[in-house]
């Protein structure tokens, strides 16, 4: 009877987070909402909390399975099952790597982030109704006592971090102004794309872009990201990394063309074009100087205070010096173009 039980309460905690995985995807949705408009910022703190936010779905998923394990297995202590589903949302989450360039410190502290929140979502569901249902065998009343206040401390700390996070993320969106934000109506194509390509899916992420892309607001960021595709397939198929490294940039200069007025858009270009520069073994020269003419044709537009772009008022002063930054190193380069190019 012991060992029947046993594989009872296993099926069902299988059970729970197979369909709290089929249920993550409607929760996915529900949450993908939260990250548009949110520019993050470059501290650790920031990363974090993009992690958070972005396996928030998964996270109230997790969630779900805890409170179904909780109720439906036969056990004196329930929440050790909820920990076995626990494990499993952590043997399922990867990193997502969004970028063509190997991960940084950053993307690592994102990428965890991103894979232990819904592992922290599971197991303090758990704890929570464990403690409500009273599964909990019986303690002295002192050493309960003293849990109790353990626990008020940790609400008081999850409190206050979560608070930091915020004015952390508010000040990181008024000083990263030249970052580029996922359209409302291009969340879902962004979503799937960068899934695909994750998979190593690059043809079929490119062609899901060039279906998403219909002529309407937010084309250019996914043009962008068709550009970003061919950048990470670059990085992974080394034989061929010119071509992708160009189509990268013919797709980045679509960006340009359909949406000329959005600075953070151009200043993006610019900087595809001065990393398609650095990567492209021959040729590289030409793809600074379209950087320098891009970055050169920015500076007027960013004098004064304050201006309008991806759908949000951003600072400019920050944004001003990054551009005279990027255009100083680009001048750089080109200074060692001239002396290597043949006279002709």
């Amino acid at each position: 009877m012991i060992y029947m039980s046993w594989i009872r309460n296993l099926f069902i905690t299988f059970g729970a987070f197979w369909l709290s995985s089929q249920a993550a995807v409607l929760f996915i949705w529900l949450f993908a909402g939260l990250n548009s408009g949110i520019t993050y910022g470059d501290s650790l703190l920031a990363a974090v909390a993009m992690g958070v936010m972005t396996s928030m779905g998964m996270a109230v998923a997790a969630a779900v399975a805890a409170a179904l394990i909780m109720f439906l297995v036969a056990s004196t202590r329930p929440q050790w099952w909820a920990v076995v589903a626990a494990l499993l949302y952590a043997m399922r989450g990867r990193g997502h790597y969004h970028s063509y360039l190997p991960p940084t410190t950053w993307d690592r502290w994102s990428q965890g982030a991103d894979m232990l929140w819904p592992v922290i979502a599971c197991v303090a569901s758990a704890l929570i109704i464990a403690r409500f249902r009273g599964t909990r065998p019986q303690m002295p009343a002192e050493k309960a006592e003293g849990r109790r206040r353990w626990v008020v401390v940790a609400a008081v700390v999850i409190i206050v971090v979560v608070a930091i996070i915020a004015i952390k993320l508010y000040r990181d969106a008024l000083d990263a102004p030249w970052s580029l934000v996922t359209p409302s109506q291009q969340v879902e194509a962004a979503t799937r794309i960068a899934e695909l390509r994750d998979r190593g899916r690059f043809d079929d992420a490119v062609e899901l872009g060039l279906r998403s892309a219909k002529g309407q607001p937010g084309d250019d960021f996914i043009f962008q990201t068709i550009a970003t595709t061919y950048f990470m397939r670059a990085f992974q198929d080394t034989d061929q990394r010119g071509k992708w490294m160009k189509l990268g940039a013919e797709y980045s200069q679509k960006a340009m063309d359909f949406n000329p007025m959005d600075v953070a858009n151009v200043f993006n270009v610019g900087l595809n074009y001065r990393i398609v520069g650095e990567d492209l073994d021959t040729g590289g020269c030409e793809y600074y100087r379209k950087a320098q003419a891009v970055f050169e044709s920015l500076a007027p537009r960013l004098q004064g205070d304050r201006a309008e772009t991806q759908g949000r008022t951003v600072r400019l002063a920050p944004f001003r010096k990054r551009n005279e930054e990027e255009l100083s190193r680009v001048n750089a380069t080109l200074r060692n173009c001239q002396q290597t190019e043949p006279v002709r």
